[in-house]
């Protein structure tokens, strides 16, 4: 059953849009340069479900492009909708576009679909179907503003000011998901924190990312399986 995109999930894309918008803009005011948080050797991410900075070199984020025909499995949830699974596949790349096939399963919305074309035009397409929340807070993670093109570290922290207070963002440590290797991260504003990922250099994305208010979780994301095509 295809159901309409919920109020919810509306108020979600809108709100993670204007965090998106908010990091782009802000990224020219950064109160402070990258600071390291000492040994990397030494540092794991308390709770995660393990890896060190061993384990993972230094690597400059850059954003996911199709580029990999590859498989990705997300266990999700969005409060309203309740749990469910998103499965995106990725096949048939060139260097000019891609075919991606989406299977969406969320509380009462099930969804297929396949779209083949460049980058830009299958973000477009997918944007507005069910599953348009989901991709923006993984493959279009609000961070992707502090982290594109910057190198990240474990220690590494940003922070600038905004008509809504105080925002930092964190590198905080090393985890895996589904087998990739990932930089966990936060983001704090006025010192409560908002949301939580983890980046992935290797594959361009966030295999876990979760959204926070009033300290209830709103969104989460968290990759559980991974293969190549």
């Amino acid at each position: 059953m295809h159901r309409s995109v919920s109020k919810r999930r509306l108020l979600v894309v809108i709100g993670l849009a204007s965090l998106v918008l908010l990091a782009g803009c802000t990224n020219a005011g950064i109160d402070g340069a990258a600071s390291p948080g000492g040994d990397e050797s030494d540092t794991t991410d308390p709770g995660s479900n393990g890896g060190s900075a061993d384990d993972l070199a230094e690597a400059e984020w850059q954003a996911f492009e199709y580029d990999r025909a590859a498989t990705y499995t997300y266990d999700v949830y969005m409060e309203g909708d309740g749990d469910g699974t998103i499965v995106w596949d990725v096949s048939d790349v060139t260097a000019d576009e891609a075919t991606v096939s989406l299977s969406y399963d969320v509380g009462e919305t099930s969804y297929e679909t396949t779209v083949t074309g460049a980058t830009t035009d299958i973000q477009s397409q997918l944007a507005f179907s069910p599953a348009g929340a989901f991709l923006m807070v993984s493959l279009f993670s609000p961070t992707i503003g502090y982290f594109e093109g910057e190198t990240l570290a474990v220690g590494n922290e940003w922070s600038v000011q905004t008509p809504d207070g105080s925002m930092r963002t964190a590198v905080t440590g090393i985890d895996a998901y589904a087998g990739v290797e990932c930089y966990t991260g936060s983001i704090e504003v006025d010192g409560a924190v908002v949301h939580e990922s983890c980046i992935s250099p290797e594959v361009g994305l966030a295999p876990y990312v979760a959204y926070y208010e009033a300290g209830e979780t709103t969104v989460s994301m968290e990759l559980v399986d991974f293969s190549t095509n």
